[in-house]
């Protein structure tokens, strides 16, 4: 079986509207259980800061998510060919206080041709 067998393809317009805004927002992309037990595992993790950008390549809850037939499906009828998880990360922001990341360009910290 293969990953597009098992998850929805998306349809016209939504690639449309992911071609006119840069994003597409998929609601019930995952099944809740496997959302669950990824936030099950995040909270048992201690509260030591960023853990870094490459979760998926360390911790099987991130390259769960990173891989999932859901995911890929999607990410293979957007942009085309296979698919390279480069970084995997979440930022909590909290309402009030804590710092801020600047507007920026990770093209700095990933090297890609062409240079977009």
């Amino acid at each position: 079986m293969t990953t597009t067998d098992t998850a929805r393809l998306l349809d016209a317009a939504e690639i449309e509207r992911y071609r006119e805004d840069g994003y597409l927002l998929i609601p019930d992309l995952l099944p809740v259980a496997h959302v669950d037990a990824f936030l099950e595992h995040e909270a048992r993790q201690p509260d030591q800061g960023p853990r870094g950008l490459q979760n998926h390549r360390t911790d099987d809850a991130w390259a769960a998510i990173a891989s999932h037939p859901q995911v890929v499906t999607k990410v293979r009828q957007l942009m085309g060919g296979t698919p390279l998880v480069t970084q995997t990360m979440y930022m909590a922001k909290k309402p009030a206080g804590g710092t801020g990341v600047a507007m920026h360009q990770d093209t700095h910290y990933i090297r890609n041709e062409p240079n977009t």
